[in-house]
């Protein structure tokens, strides 16, 4: 199910836009099932933090997995 957009006319250059609110809520439900970070810590994160913490638990998978 996608988010809906803040704005009933669609407009979105005073907020975010589906697609960037989708990708966001996908990371956070793949850390939190994935570490022991919850929903509010990851969403307190930082834009920044938030992406590296989420590469960083892409790759370490990622490596888990070729082994």
């Amino acid at each position: 199910m996608l988010a809906k957009e803040a704005c009933p006319s669609g407009q979105t250059f005073f907020g975010l836009t589906t697609e960037y609110i989708n990708s966001i809520y996908e990371q956070m439900f793949i850390m939190t099932m994935r570490t022991n970070f919850t929903f509010t810590e990851l969403y307190s994160f930082t834009v920044v933090l938030r992406s590296w913490v989420f590469e960083q638990t892409v790759k370490f998978f990622q490596k888990d997995n070729e082994k």
